[in-house]
């Protein structure tokens, strides 16, 4: 997931490092009602991020849900999501 995050913003010129982690430390957060389209979400398990997608705008993101699996747009789950976006742009 982290791995697609770097080569989506790697073409606006934005350097990220390969960890989600250190991703959801890497911008602006924004309240997840503020979120905007372009915006990086995190999910969360005991205060440690583990999972990060990209907000395509109207409840809706675009993941790679895990290692080896396809890329795709789905809704945005809330279950376990942390409470701010990341704004990098």
């Amino acid at each position: 997931c982290s791995g697609l995050m770097i080569y989506a913003f790697a073409g606006a010129g934005v350097s990220l490092d390969h960890y989600s982690g250190y991703q959801y430390q890497s911008g602006r957060r924004v309240p997840l009602a503020q979120a905007r389209r372009g915006d990086l979400l995190f999910w969360q398990t005991g205060g440690r991020i583990h999972h990060v997608a990209l907000y395509l705008g109207d409840g809706t993101m675009v993941e790679a849900p895990y290692s080896g699996a396809k890329v795709r747009v789905t809704s945005v789950r809330y279950g376990g999501i942390a409470p701010y976006a990341v704004r990098l742009l």
